[in-house]
């Protein structure tokens, strides 16, 4: 029965179905050049808004406002799509 136990906890450590979505990871990340952490997502964009500097009417959403908001991406990453990196011949 111990050693049952014990392999049932040690199992249970390891994450064994997917990792983390992360948005850097995403087919839909638009990179920051400065800085990763002011990503933006292609799939959502601000509405009714016009950018102060650019005048830009379609301004993307910031990963981080993406993943905290359930009827978005949401914390599961629900709109996630894994980034294929190119295969060289």
């Amino acid at each position: 029965m111990w050693v049952y136990m014990m392999f049932f906890f040690c199992v249970s450590g390891f994450q064994l179905i997917d990792p983390t979505k992360l948005c850097i990871n995403c087919k839909n990340f638009i990179g920051d050049k400065l800085n990763p952490l002011f990503g933006k997502c292609k799939l959502f964009t601000k509405q009714n808004s016009n950018h102060l500097v650019t005048g830009e009417k379609k301004q993307n959403q910031y990963c981080s406002i993406s993943r905290d908001d359930e009827n978005m991406c949401g914390e599961s990453g629900k709109k996630y799509i894994k980034l294929r990196k190119n295969k060289e011949p």
